[in-house]
């Protein structure tokens, strides 16, 4: 059963999004 790590994948990636992605020079849109 890889749901759980599935599951765990997805919110490391988004994580990392959400780390990377302003760090890059985007603008957050959560601030």
């Amino acid at each position: 059963k890889t749901r759980g790590f599935n599951q765990d994948g997805v919110m490391v990636c988004e994580f990392i999004r959400s780390v990377l992605v302003p760090k890059r020079g985007h603008a957050p849109d959560d601030a």
